[in-house]
């Protein structure tokens, strides 16, 4: 589909031409805030696929100008813990004074009891978590909180938006490089070199072996379990050779801690551990974040990461296939946009509208498990139930 794959980017470019960022949705209501900046990793996906280098040379100025808006608008300075100095990352951020337009109704009860000061605050965090794509979870809350009205996404700097620049960094530095622009390419390598260094000592927990959000209001690392803990190994940072850290000891510290959230559910990896009836909260599974992981326990290069990670692509593929046959029947077979990690096909639920069905990124990561590992996968028939 690599016809329909070109089509599209160049759309998302046409779009970025008349907006000057990617919205969060093709809506006229949605141009005051993003997407994740995944624009760069789809270009260079299609260009592993084709080898286009005509379509990189046309796109390369508008990936040039997605990552300026994100380091313009998107950016904090954090002081080190550990030595003199401050560090550059980002964090999904956007002012807003009324509700979502898509959630008004929702958004404006939520906020009745509040003073204009903490409306503010709530409308602009709640607009934020939603640029992130993970609206909503308690990886947004207060530390401890369950409670939609303590969302607090514009004092959270997260792992996985930064493991995404990161990863875009390297991209580009290849991109100028290959059209022999050098002082482009040094410029990216730098900046990836940059952040690496400060999501280690930022974000990185010699504890427990993973990264964790940082919480700008106290200060500190938000140490709790999400899956997106891991996406640095997806983004490669252990790579980064000036680190030099990542010995084959810390490597498999990693997997250790990555085995019970990897191997415990039947349905796939939770995206969370608490149960707080958000969408993006346990026990519910994304195809988005089940593509990050299976990638990051291959990047560890370790021979359990690669098993756990096999595992964990035929329960996802089996899910998704039990899933769509029990509801050929009376649906005509489908794919959801989320799955339940307890059980096997079961749809995901929570948040604040019904699962939806279709559905493009389910699609999408299982046609890339199939076509990348299908022939190492068993069959595992579906419960009768």
């Amino acid at each position: 589909m690599t016809t329909t794959a070109r089509g599209m980017l160049l759309n998302f470019a046409s779009v970025f031409k008349q907006v000057g960022f990617i919205p969060n949705g093709g809506r006229l209501y949605y141009l005051n805030r993003s997407q994740p900046p995944l624009f760069t990793q789809m270009v260079q996906e299609y260009f592993t696929a084709t080898e286009d280098i005509q379509l990189v040379a046309e796109l390369l100025p508008i990936l040039d100008q997605e990552y300026l808006f994100w380091m313009e608008n998107r950016v904090v300075q954090i002081q080190s813990p550990n030595y003199p100095g401050t560090h550059t990352l980002n964090l999904y951020n956007f002012t807003s004074t009324q509700p979502r337009p898509e959630s008004y109704y929702e958004d404006y009860t939520g906020a009745k009891s509040m003073t204009e000061e903490q409306r503010i605050f709530y409308y602009s965090s709640l607009a934020a978590a939603a640029e992130s794509g993970m609206d909503f979870s308690t990886k947004w809350f207060a530390s401890g909180s369950l409670n939609l009205s303590s969302i607090e996404t514009i004092n959270i700097v997260p792992v996985d938006l930064n493991s995404i620049l990161y990863a875009n960094e390297k991209t580009l530095s290849k991109f100028h490089s290959m059209f022999g622009n050098t002082s482009m390419s040094s410029y990216y390598s730098s900046q990836a070199a940059k952040r690496a260094e400060a999501m280690m000592d930022i974000m990185w927990s010699k504890v427990d072996y993973q990264w964790y959000d940082y919480d700008l209001s106290t200060g500190s690392q938000r140490t709790q379990y999400f899956i997106t803990n891991y996406m640095p190994l997806w983004a490669g940072l252990q790579n980064q050779q000036p680190i030099g850290y990542f010995t084959q000891f810390v490597m498999d510290e990693i997997v250790k801690g990555m085995f019970s959230i990897s191997m415990d559910y039947v349905g796939g990896v939770p995206t969370s551990l608490v149960n707080s009836g958000q969408q993006w909260d346990f026990p519910y599974s994304w195809s988005p974040q089940q593509y990050f992981i299976i990638e990051a326990l291959f990047s560890t290069n370790s021979s359990i990461g690669s098993d756990m990670a096999l595992d964990l692509i035929e329960r996802w593929v089996q899910t998704n296939y039990c899933g769509w046959s029990s509801t050929i029947s009376i649906q005509g077979g489908m794919m959801f946009e989320k799955y339940n990690v307890n059980e096997v096909g079961l749809p995901g639920g929570g948040g604040e509208y019904v699962v939806q069905d279709g559905f493009g990124w389910t699609n999408g990561v299982a046609l890339y498990l199939l076509n990348s590992y299908g022939s190492k996968l068993k069959y595992s028939a579906c419960s009768s139930s």
